[in-house]
C-alpha cells in the first residue's frame, strides 16, 4: 500500500452476527457437542492426539525446513536497489 493512500474499504467479507453473545458463539458453530469428551472419551483422546501430532509435525517442518530466502538487498548484484542511508539527510 503506498504511503499516501488508504484502503477504500475496511473489515471482513464474511457475515458477522449482531450482538456480543452471537459474535462469541459464531466461531464455535459446527464444533459439536461440548459434552463429547464425557460421552466418548476414547474418541476424544484419539482426536486430541491426532491434532497434537499435526501441530508437532508443522513445528518440526518449520524448524528444519531448507533455508534460502534472502531479501533483495542481500542478493548479489542488486545492492543498487537498496536505499542508501548516506543520502537520507540531504
Amino acid at each position: 500500500m503506498p504511503k499516501d493512500r488508504r484502503p477504500d474499504e475496511y473489515g471482513v467479507d464474511e457475515y458477522i452476527p449482531e450482538g456480543l453473545l452471537k459474535q462469541l458463539h459464531h466461531p464455535l458453530k459446527g464444533t459439536g457437542n461440548p459434552l463429547r469428551a464425557v460421552f466418548h472419551p476414547i474418541r476424544t483422546i484419539r482426536t486430541v492426539f491426532s491434532v497434537g501430532m499435526k501441530i508437532l509435525q508443522g513445528v518440526f517442518w518449520s524448524t528444519f525446513r531448507t533455508r534460502g530466502h534472502r531479501p533483495p538487498s542481500e542478493i548479489d548484484g542488486l545492492q543498487e536497489l537498496a536505499p542508501s542511508h548516506e543520502t537520507e539527510g540531504q
